[in-house]
């Protein structure tokens, strides 16, 4: 009688290729770099490179997936060569011991997998900083030049990106620089008076920062005995430059206070005993009568009041000035020769002929009657409503005789910018606002004057990507730059520009459901990762027979044959009832066949 298993065997094949001689081995996986127990710094790239191969399958044909037992699996990656070379980059590793993991399947879903531990070492995110002067008891003398010098550094080099500040509790912010090559930076200030509590800050490309602060005495420059006599400025040395003054000290003719009491050479011939102004030697003939004194007004009283050596001169009964005329001759000015009545007017703001108008007939003559003259700069002095101070309108005119036309007008720039109110500017007080400068987000200005402040291309404006399908995430190809989202259609609103297909609001990182069919291009990758992974990868099978001759059941959950592409349908083995007893030899069951349920293959 004929085998049973041998009639299985003959009913059941199929016109699909058979390795003949060939037995499916696991395939081989070997991690050849970075070595095992290799260390890296923190965002630094790690290179894996490996051999792979199998008795089965090509190399190329192979399903190869990286993972780490921190971080997961590592996407992407270049396939294996023909030679079964591989190689995967990644800068991404967080800090920590990882096993990294290599795992091969063929097309049979043998599989094996190689592991390596490396170290990736967590750098420290602040930088440091360190005083180097003033320190201890360092002082300095109010307004003389002191250097500040700080030493810094950071764990991720390039210490010249490192931006160092100054600052002074009393004297505010005094510099910000970048710190030197060899981590230094260095700053010259000169000092107000005080205990000054010192602050120094350095802060790193990452934004993370560090300071240190100290404090520093600074002696006030009044506190200083300059001409070593003894005082300072603040014990009441009124000249901290000379030694002979101070207070206490002898007060000599000198035209200084030499003992510092307010007082210029009291008890000398240089000092006005009777308070009028005069001493003896500035010619006080009487330095006992106050009213007596060289700019004293000489009366008619037989005394030289005005200690000039003549006995009422400039009384009008007599000729002051010699010119033949006294007061009580209708002398108006009886000190000058030249003033008499008769005498020609002249232009020197003197009523020459005493007829009790001044200059007429001169460029100091107020012709116009508004108060003033030519030579007080009255540009038009035929016209009363221009003068000095008048007020300005945009007539064209220079109204106020300033040499400018219709300033404090709507026709005139006030702020110098090249526009007035009626060219358009919205704040004449203010040159950086007119028609011709750029918008500024977020100012709450209009700078350029056209009622609008969200503009595109604005100074500190926000690159926005276009957003058609309203997923939240935006089109890398399509930005522009506003104050506020919406943009030149109204889609300009992601400020990520992940979106991988902008014209189906189902396709987006992060997405997690599967897709029957294409989200608009053909493709199926809805989650954005570069790939299109199927929900149902595997192919099944079913067993010969189960616990009975004639019982077929599922040996595998998967597809009846090959696994069909992402949208394509095909039958599949969910269960027991996808299997039935198909083949029969003299009426008794041989084999089973698949009779599962048709089902479309889903992807993301």
């Amino acid at each position: 009688m004929i085998s049973l298993l041998v009639l299985n065997y003959i009913a059941c094949t199929t016109t699909q290729d058979i390795k003949i001689g060939t037995v499916n081995s696991p395939p081989s996986a070997t991690i050849l770099s970075p070595a095992d127990g290799d260390s890296f710094d923190e965002s630094s790239t790690v290179t894996f490179e490996a051999l792979i191969g199998d008795s089965y399958d090509a190399p190329t044909d192979l399903t190869v997936i990286w993972s780490s037992d921190i971080d997961a699996e590592l996407v992407g990656g270049a396939p294996a060569s023909a030679d079964g070379s591989l190689l995967y980059s990644t800068a991404n590793l967080s800090p920590g011991i990882h096993t990294i993991s290599l795992t091969v399947f063929d097309s049979d879903e043998a599989s094996a997998t190689d592991s390596i531990e490396i170290d990736i070492i967590d750098l420290p995110e602040d930088p440091t900083i360190e005083i180097i002067h003033p320190v201890g008891d360092d002082e300095s003398v109010e307004g003389e030049p002191f250097q500040l010098i700080t030493n810094v550094w950071d764990a991720r080099g390039n210490l010249e990106t490192l931006v160092v500040t100054m600052s002074s509790d009393l004297d505010g912010e005094i510099c910000t620089l970048n710190a030197s090559e060899d981590g230094l930076a260095e700053c010259e200030h000169s000092f107000s008076a005080g205990e000054h509590f010192l602050e120094f800050t350095v802060v790193n490309a990452m934004a993370y920062d560090a300071s240190a602060s100290t404090y520093f005495m600074v002696a006030a420059l009044l506190d200083i005995d300059n001409d070593s006599d003894g005082f300072t400025e603040n014990q009441g040395d009124c000249d901290d430059a000379d030694p002979s003054i101070y207070p206490g000290a002898p007060e000599v003719e000198n035209g200084a206070d030499d003992n510092c009491d307010d007082t210029i050479d009291e008890g000398t011939n240089a000092f006005d005993d009777d308070g009028d102004g005069y001493t003896e030697n500035q010619g006080d003939c009487n330095d006992g009568d106050f009213d007596i004194k060289p700019s004293a007004t000489e009366v008619e009283d037989g005394v030289d009041n005005n200690c000039n050596g003549v006995i009422d001169e400039g009384t009008n009964a007599y000729d002051d000035d010699g010119d033949g005329v006294s007061e009580n001759d209708g002398d108006c000015n009886d000190v000058n020769a030249n003033v008499f009545p008769g005498a020609v007017e002249v232009e020197n703001g003197a009523d020459d002929d005493c007829d009790g108008t001044i200059d007429e007939g001169t460029n100091a003559y107020d012709d116009d009657g508004d108060g003033v003259t030519e030579n007080q700069g009255d540009c038009d002095d035929g016209n009363s409503t221009v003068y000095p101070g008048a007020t300005e309108s945009a007539n064209g005119t220079d109204d106020d005789c300033d040499n400018i036309i219709d300033e404090g007008t709507n026709a005139y720039d006030d702020d110098g910018d090249g526009y007035s109110e009626n060219a358009g500017d919205c704040n004449d007080a203010n040159s950086a606002i007119n028609p011709n400068v750029a918008e500024i987000c977020g100012d709450g200005i209009d700078n350029n004057c056209n009622n609008s402040q969200n503009e595109q291309n604005a100074s500190s404006c926000t690159t926005f990507y276009r957003d058609s399908d309203g997923d939240g995430y935006g089109d890398q190809a399509f930005s522009e730059c506003w104050c506020s989202a919406g943009g030149s259609t109204g889609t300009f609103s992601a400020t990520n520009y992940s979106d991988c297909y902008d014209s189906n609001i189902q396709a987006h990182p992060g997405q997690s459901g599967y897709f029957t069919s294409s989200r608009g291009d053909g493709s199926f990758d809805y989650n954005c990762d570069g790939s299109s992974s199927k929900n149902y990868p595997s192919a099944g099978s079913c067993s010969s027979f189960g616990s009975s001759i004639g019982d077929c059941t599922v040996g595998s959950v998967g597809w009846d044959g090959s696994v069909p592409s992402c949208g394509s349908s095909g039958t599949y083995l969910s269960d027991n009832d996808s299997c039935s007893a198909g083949c029969h030899f003299l009426g008794i069951p041989t084999c089973c066949e698949e009779t599962g349920s048709s089902l479309t293959q889903s992807c993301r």
